[in-house]
This record gives C-alpha cells, sequence and structure tokens, in this order.
C-alpha cells in the first residue's frame, strides 16, 4: 500500500508540472487550451499532490508528522480558494 501511494505521487508531481507548463502556456497565448485559461486545472493538481504526499509522508511512530501537517494545510488552503472560485 505504501509503494502504490508512493507511485501516484510521484505521478502527480508529474502531473502538476505538466499542468503548471500548460497553463503558463496557455495563459501566455503560445498554446489555446481551453482548459488551462485560468488555474482551476492546476489547482485541483496541487490539491491531489498535497493530499498524497501528506500521507506518503506520515510517520506517526518517529513522531516526525510536521511535513505531513504542512503538506496537509497547504492542500487544504488550495482547496478553500477551488471552492471560493479564486483562479
Amino acid at each position: 500500500m505504501k509503494k502504490i501511494i508512493s507511485i501516484s505521487a510521484w505521478v502527480f508531481v508529474i502531473i502538476t508540472i505538466l499542468c503548471l507548463l500548460l497553463t503558463m502556456l496557455s495563459s501566455y497565448n503560445f498554446v489555446n487550451i481551453k482548459y488551462f485559461h485560468n488555474y482551476y486545472i492546476f489547482q485541483l493538481s496541487i490539491i491531489v499532490t498535497m493530499f498524497l504526499w501528506s500521507i506518503k509522508q506520515l510517520q506517526i511512530r518517529n513522531g516526525q508528522w510536521v511535513n505531513s501537517i504542512f503538506c496537509m494545510l497547504l492542500g487544504f488552503g488550495a482547496m478553500f480558494f477551488a471552492i471560493l472560485k479564486v483562479y
């Protein structure tokens, strides 16, 4: 289970990087992709990536859960702005 979460976290990092590149290219009118004219898709990929990384880094036994909480807070912050449609 841990290996599946780790692999999916890295896959979503790659997806997030692609979303960022496509959003920037579409914002500056280098390419015309309808879904990447705003930052909504990029926000959704950030939300999924941060939640997966918070699960991946969760180590309760060692007391090193600060990174996991930080990733979870970033995910909730991005979700908050996505719900308010700030993109």
